[in-house]
């Protein structure tokens, strides 16, 4: 699976000041979007 968008913390802000949204969660990582700019996120789980 190839990595899109920046490692983030989940509940944490995009640049643009959005809140970033878990779209899908595979057991090792999640994927999220910002609500405002649509940029997408890669999430690690710990």
């Amino acid at each position: 699976m190839e990595m899109k968008g920046d490692a983030i913390e989940e509940g944490d802000l995009c640049s643009c000041g959005g809140t970033v949204d878990i779209l899908f969660d595979d057991g090792n990582i999640q994927q999220g979007r910002c609500f405002q700019c649509g940029k997408l996120f890669t999430i690690p789980k710990r």
